[in-house]
């Protein structure tokens, strides 16, 4: 337990110090490709599901992480209705694909839902 501790609070200085972490294991790159297979109907044969409920956990986590503070979602939205905003936004903005994965999410969300002043 104490190693655990002492591990993120390394990753929470690293993140201080730096600005952001230097590395992302999900880019727009990837999360296009997982959005690909979120939009094939259920009872498509080549339907890759790990895929689609990868791209679904992704936004749903980001959702969950930044909720309140980058966006402020409304009372009962749930997790198929931020993928799909996340989706139709990926879709639309191919140029910024490049970004990191939680950047974009959290860009989408942000539009669809921004915190009132």
């Amino acid at each position: 337990m104490r190693t655990l501790v002492a591990v993120m609070a390394l990753v929470v200085a690293m993140v201080t110090v730096t600005g952001e972490a230097q590395s992302q294991f999900v880019d727009g790159s990837h999360l296009n490709e997982w959005r690909k297979e979120y939009k094939k109907p259920l009872e498509q044969s080549d339907k890759d599901h790990s895929a689609s409920g990868l791209f679904m956990g992704y936004v749903a986590g980001i959702c969950d992480g930044f909720n309140g503070q980058r966006f402020c979602t409304a009372t009962g939205v749930t997790a198929a209705q931020v993928s799909d905003i996340v989706a139709k936004y990926l879709e639309e903005h191919p140029e910024i694909r490049h970004k990191a994965g939680y950047l974009l999410v959290t860009e989408a969300l942000k539009k669809a839902f921004p915190c009132k002043k």
